[in-house]
């Protein structure tokens, strides 16, 4: 629960410059940022292929799968960085919360929770190290307050929510923000760090709020890396100490490589820690191209059009020869960051790039989208350090990078669909099995490991009922396979349900994947009918106005026990869309009409469009079903011009009641009535 205020610039101590080697440290890789998914300016699903977002680039070391070791004592080991976590998030909120009596604002809730000030979480990690919180400390008296490069290897950009991190074994994630050691560079010694896991959000604020403390041991320091992990974590800048255990006093991770940066004379630097090439112009698009845009800010999906552009020659003047450039992920834009720095700038001291963006509200955009709000897209700000989200459409620089390590022999686990909705099901009773069909479109075998739902008896998994069945929840699929489980809702209440079904697998981008479920218990009378209308809702695409569509056929059922009466079909909120009684293989005839249980009949719906442009409509079927004794579909239709030659030759009917075909069809509608049969 961190809060937004802004303290005062100080004059503070002299910051230390990070210690380097005397020699070049190792090229450290950065890791993926775990994003599989792309999405368009307006917040909706696309394809990644062509599109240069993170999802497709997918730039980084892959992550192991499993990710984490659970060792078995408290405590998780990551197997891409190298660090151990105490595996209960929030351990003073489980084991002391007497000691919790820090409050946001002063509002008592706050007592207990676990979140606590930024000196008492240092405090509080001293007293795990010195005996006083045992309970907290698995056997070790070696932790540490993680530092903000050490957190936000932690975050998964790919969905919000603590719900991946708790798949991986922790418990108890704290749903705000957690601390780091490290004290902001411009703000000293006032503000410090914080990374909220469920959004993936780098940011800072006043150390008298509250925030989740969470332990780290172990990893890297010095100058030597340790190639067990792919991903070691590197040293945040930050010299100079502000409190006992803090960021500069443990100087945890990597060291620097001396220089930091090194100019190729071609227009590109290369930063020696992680390997990236970047362009030493950092607003090439303003200083080359300022026609187009005479600050170099522009929208999300224009900084990823340019970049498209320099590597098809349409900017030549920003490509420096190469034509491999892309938009960094947050991840590589966050690398950047020097937590220690004594600039104008969150670059570090000594950097070689010219034009930096640290103008009024300055950002680059990063390829990666923020996934909790998809029409917002992740930015990194070169003043600060900050690592946030912003709508797509408004306007950040861009900074285009190359390099780096993209395996592509790996497994790629989809689900279809991603998401299980059962409606309304009589408590007591079963739903229809739903069918998820789990895929490989990776180059290498996938091994799914488990399949769970979180609540096994609503939501019941079977894995051998449904076609091209899985047979198990452990299972292998080779690239291109695909097999499927069912899932069935039982609910046991009067009430809506909300749950998830977790996969897990050797995905190394996916290694958990969450399927949502959802239904509604209800309660019918006994002997009562209940009135089902499918499909609920319908586009009828695009159609020359002052012509008719063909008829899309709704089925009206009744799955409940007594007989159905429909009495009344309004639609009054339907000008340009016809309904006619008479259609489909069981027409429902004339009102009002009944329908045996178990049985269905059929209607049609017919657009007529009178006006060009988007339109819209209600139907309501009202019947004597007790508890939904009105039925609304929703029709939607888009009208085109008439540019046919002397008319189309078809009129609109607009007789009350919109029934098509006269007596004659109603007539027929009537003895077709008889016809009806129950559901095969």
């Amino acid at each position: 629960m961190f809060s937004a205020r802004l303290v005062g610039l100080v004059v503070a101590a002299a910051v230390l410059a990070p210690t380097a080697p005397a020699l070049a440290a190792p090229v450290l890789q950065l890791s993926r940022s775990g994003q599989t998914s792309c999405y368009d300016e307006s917040g909706s699903a696309i394809s990644c292929s062509g599109t240069g977002q993170d999802g497709d680039s997918k730039a980084g070391v892959s992550w192991p799968s499993p990710r984490f070791t659970d060792n078995g004592d408290g405590t998780l080991l990551d197997k891409l960085t190298g660090l151990t976590w105490l595996r209960d998030a929030a351990c003073l909120k489980t084991h002391y919360p007497a000691v919790d009596q820090d409050t946001f604002q002063g509002d008592p809730a706050g007592i207990g929770d676990g979140n606590i000030t930024w000196q008492h979480c240092l405090d509080f990690v001293a007293g795990v190290n010195g005996g006083t919180y045992p309970s907290c400390a698995a056997g070790k008296s070696d932790w540490r307050m993680a530092n903000v490069n050490e957190l936000e290897t932690l975050s998964y950009v790919e969905s919000s929510g603590s719900s991946w991190l708790e798949a991986q074994g922790f418990t108890n994630v704290i749903g705000s923000g957690y601390w780091s050691s490290t004290t902001h560079r411009i703000f000293l010694p006032y503000n410090g760090w914080f990374v909220d896991l469920n959004t993936g959000a780098v940011s800072n604020t006043d150390k008298t709020d509250v925030g989740g403390c969470l332990l780290v041991r172990g990893g890297q320091s010095g100058a030597s890396a340790d190639p067990t992990y792919p991903a070691n974590v590197f040293v945040t800048g930050q010299g100079a100490s502000y409190a006992v255990g803090d960021d500069g006093d443990t100087n945890a991770g990597v060291s620097w490589p001396s220089p930091r940066f090194a100019d190729n004379s071609d227009g590109t630097v290369t930063d020696q820690l992680t390997g990236l090439s970047w362009l030493k112009d950092a607003n090439c698009m303003r200083t080359q191209y300022s026609a187009s845009d005479s600050d170099g800010r522009v929208s999300w999906q224009q900084a990823l059009d340019f970049v498209a552009g320099i590597n098809d020659g349409t900017y030549a003047s920003c490509g420096a020869g190469k034509s491999d450039w892309r938009l960094p992920n947050r991840r590589e834009l966050h690398s950047l960051t020097d937590h220690g720095a004594q600039t104008a700038g969150a670059l570090p001291s000594g950097h070689p790039f010219d034009n930096v963006d640290v103008g009024s509200s300055p950002g680059y955009w990063s390829s990666t989208t923020y996934t909790s709000l998809p029409s917002w897209a992740w930015f990194w700000n070169p003043k600060y350090g900050d690592v946030s989200g912003a709508p797509k459409n408004g306007t950040r620089t861009v900074w285009p990078v190359r390099g780096t390590v993209t395996p592509t022999v790996e497994p790629d686990i989809a689900v279809s669909p991603t998401a299980l909705s059962f409606g309304e099901v009589t408590t007591g009773s079963a739903s229809a099995i739903e069918v998820l069909s789990i895929s490989n479109g990776g180059a290498s075998k996938l091994d799914v490991r488990s399949i769970v739902t979180s609540s096994p008896v609503i939501f019941v998994l079977s894995t051998d009922n449904t076609n091209n069945n899985c047979g198990s929840t452990v299972f292998s699929l080779q690239p291109g396979a695909s097999c499927t489980v069912g899932v069935q809702f039982k609910p046991n209440a009067v009430r809506t349900f909300s749950e998830t079904l977790t996969i897990t697998s050797s995905d190394p981008d996916t290694p958990a994947l969450v399927v949502t479920l959802g239904g509604s218990g209800i309660d019918y009378p006994k002997g009562a009918p209940r009135c089902n209308i499918t499909p609920s809702s319908h586009d009828f695409g695009d159609l020359p106005i002052n012509q008719r569509s063909a008829l899309q056929i709704f089925k009206v059922a009744n799955i409940g026990e007594g007989l159905l009466t429909v009495t009344a079909v309004n639609d009054q909120q339907a000008e340009e869309f016809d309904y006619d009684l008479g259609a489909g293989d069981y027409p429902c005839g004339s009102l009002p009409f009944t329908v045996q249980a178990n049985a269905y009949c059929t209607f049609g719906i017919a657009f007529a469009p009178k006006n060009v442009g988007p339109r819209e409509g209600w139907i309501h079927v009202h019947s004597d079903d007790p508890m939904h004794a009105s039925i609304q579909l929703t029709l939607t239709g888009t009208g085109t011009p008439d540019e046919s030659s002397g008319g189309c030759g078809c009129a609109v009917d607009d007789a009350p009641g919109h029934v098509l075909g006269g007596v004659l069809l109603l007539s027929l509608g009537l003895l077709l009535l008889v016809r009806r049969r129950r559901r095969r």
